[in-house]
């Protein structure tokens, strides 16, 4: 490891532990019991999308062509299952990610949540079988730890600390590791007269892999009716500074999203 990836490291560490230490002082200096009471029905829910260019969860990344999306979350008290998939429309597989997570506090404005995933990313490749070159798809494995705080400033709107940390876990490798850190703003049912609303998730997140690094504003705008399940949106990723590779520039997409 070069000595300008070392300081980067060390300066990284630093970074995560002061937002770790800001973390648990939120949850310490909460108030000791909840003061709303969590709802412990079961609850399942879903967003399946269709989009003209495929941008990943961490919106650096980029499929290129058309996806289908599908998300969806089984929730029951403080744990919830959320299998997340993306399909190209040529019905080859994109990504899978498999989650599992808790709220560990849950406050009237206050709540903070962990996770875990198994996820995989899928990539084409050509390979050679009895002489012959045949284009077979491989996966990428990880698995994926995640906390999570949230500051709720009302019923529709609120600002998130999201750190993600992948590690590789299987024998395909081009990714080995990152660290995955994401402030976002989450402002939903925006009033956009009587009869449509909106929504606006600005976000700005910090990237780490494999010794690079980067730095990225994106933000999702949405628009939907008040009477129907669908939801128009469009999504831009521009990187700050980064050389994270591939550096794919300014991406966009439109989205027409089914929500149940």
């Amino acid at each position: 490891m070069h000595l300008s990836e070392k300081i980067t490291m060390k300066h990284y560490k630093v970074v995560v532990c002061q937002v770790y230490l800001l973390i648990f002082s939120l949850a310490l200096f909460a108030q000791d019991e909840d003061s709303t009471q969590l709802d412990k029905s079961f609850k399942f829910s879903g967003d399946i999308s269709i989009t003209n260019n495929g941008i990943s969860l961490i919106p650096s990344f980029a499929l290129g062509k058309p996806a289908l999306l599908a998300f969806f979350s089984a929730k029951k008290g403080r744990f919830s299952y959320e299998p997340q998939s993306g399909f190209s429309l040529e019905a080859k597989p994109w990504f899978t990610s498999h989650w599992l997570r808790y709220k560990l506090v849950h406050r009237q404005v206050f709540d903070l949540g962990i996770g875990t995933s198994f996820s995989a990313a899928f990539f084409s490749s050509s390979i050679v079988s009895n002489g012959v070159v045949r284009e077979a798809i491989l996966a990428e494995r990880f698995i994926n730890l995640e906390v999570m705080p949230v500051y709720k400033i009302s019923e529709t709107s609120s600002i998130s600390l999201m750190y993600w940390y992948g590690f590789n876990v299987g024998k395909e490798a081009n990714t080995e590791r990152l660290h995955f850190l994401t402030l976002n703003g989450n402002f939903f049912s925006i009033p956009l007269g009587k009869n449509w609303r909106g929504r606006l998730i600005p976000q700005v997140f910090y990237l780490f892999q494999d010794g690079r690094e980067g730095i990225y504003f994106s933000n999702t705008l949405g628009i939907a009716h008040r009477k129907l399940p669908l939801w128009l949106s469009s999504q831009i990723n521009q990187p700050i500074r980064t050389n994270v590779e591939p550096n794919l520039g300014f991406l966009w997409n439109i989205l027409l999203t089914y929500s149940f």
